[in-house]
């Protein structure tokens, strides 16, 4: 292969590979221009050195322009670079070896937890670390430098932003506390009036304080109930302080007693299935406040069943063992819990039919009386048709009942 001849402009002669490369950077007028220069001011010229700058930036921009992260590969960064790099990839300032403000704030623009990577401060960027700490007190967790104006604008935003603070002070724990009582839990030393202060903005904080007293458990319950499954060390007066609120703190209760449990379930019916003990005294109590709550008795007696119902009709879908007079009682107060009678009796059916029309959809025995019936309510209905003009579908569906009734029980006398 021949060599390449060189290039001459206006009688310079430039090698081609040296015109090549220059002709990358700039176009052919541009070139040109080049060659009007005197030859001193050609032969004086470092084009070596020039190549190589251009040819390291902008390859490098290039190349950054695909992936950010090559930054981490530039021995000869230029803030051009660093910053398409950032703008290609936030993760890039990581690698940013002179960082300039322009370059942090280019990136933690983009993505704010960037920030982590930051090493320098200057009040551009601290101004833009409290805007985002406002909106967002956890933000403090990217924030290398930390002031106390920072500090104090995190945890008043969200007070479990404490667990970023690099310099805990009294002053930075109690706006924390005061915030939000679960930042207990991220003071580094709990002192007695922390620990007061945490609890009355909220309970259930207790499970962080490690030097429990008496006094400090109680004012934790006061506040919340359910603070009492995180005391270790219960008193009588603690778990009857913690009944007083409808919370379900049964379960949490180490020594469950028969007056507890009733003054719980007063307080809260549901709370009964988690008696551990059932007494017939806890559980009369019990369906006295809510019938329903038989379904969780596991010893029912003939006395519990009927106060149950008597509290709520519907609990007889619960009685395991039903009489004549628990049905009667029940269908008295809601004439469909017919459906739940396990032995139907045409007193029974006459009870609930009295209290519900409807509940002849649930009558599975009938007797003649109970035909005869029927036959007669479905005819006063079709009276009130006719006198208040009701449409001929509406008499269709009166036929179609009779028809209906006297099918079923032409088999049923069969």
């Amino acid at each position: 292969m021949q060599p390449k001849k060189n290039v001459f402009i206006n009688n310079i002669s430039i090698p081609w590979e040296l015109f090549n490369d220059i002709t990358t950077f700039i176009d052919y007028k541009s070139a040109v221009q080049l060659g009007l220069v005197c030859k001193s001011l050609y032969a004086l010229t470092n084009w070596e050195k020039l190549k190589l700058k251009y040819e390291d930036e902008k390859y490098y921009i290039e190349a950054i322009k695909r992936d950010g992260l090559a930054l981490q590969y530039v021995k000869n960064q230029t803030e051009r670079i660093c910053l398409e790099a950032v703008k290609q990839n936030n993760h890039a300032l990581k690698y940013v070896k002179n960082q300039t403000e322009k370059i942090c704030i280019k990136a933690i623009k983009r993505q704010f937890s960037k920030a982590k990577y930051i090493k320098i401060q200057t009040r551009k960027i601290c101004l833009i670390y409290l805007k985002r700490v406002k909106q967002n007190g956890l933000m403090l967790e990217y924030i290398p430098h930390q002031s106390k104006k920072i500090c104090l604008c995190a945890i008043k935003q969200n007070g479990l932003a404490l667990q970023y603070v690099k310099n805990q002070t009294e002053e930075i724990c109690f706006e924390a506390i005061k915030q939000n009582g679960l930042a207990l839990q991220y003071v580094k030393n709990q002192t007695e009036e922390i620990c007061f202060e945490a609890i009355k903005q909220n309970g259930l904080a207790i499970q962080y304080v490690k030097n429990q007293t008496e006094e400090i458990c109680f004012e934790a319950i006061k506040q919340n109930s359910l603070a009492i499954q995180y005391v270790k060390n219960q008193t009588e007066e603690m778990c009857y302080e913690a009944t007083n609120q409808s919370h379900p703190i049964l379960p949490y209760i180490h020594n469950q007693t028969e007056e507890l449990c009733i003054k719980a379930i007063k307080k809260n019916s549901h709370m009964f299935k988690y008696v551990i003990d059932q007494t017939d005294k806890i559980c009369l109590e019990a369906v006295k406040e809510n019938g329903l709550v038989l379904k969780h008795v596991n010893n029912q007696t003939e006395e519990i069943c009927f106060e149950a119902i008597k509290s709520c009709g519907l609990a007889l879908k619960y009685v395991k063992n039903q009489t004549e007079e628990m049905c009667l009682e029940s269908v008295k107060q809601y004439g469909y819990t017919l459906m739940y009678v396990h032995n139907q009796t045409e007193k029974i059916c006459l009870e609930a039919i009295k209290q519900n029309y409807d509940s002849w959809g649930y009558v599975k025995n009938y007797t003649l009386y109970l035909y005869m019936l029927r036959i007669l309510h479905l005819f006063e209905k079709y009276c009130v048709c006719v006198f208040n003009n009701y449409s001929y579908d509406s008499f269709c569906n009166f036929i179609h009942d009779i028809y209906t009734i006297f099918f079923i029980k032409v088999i049923y006398w069969q």
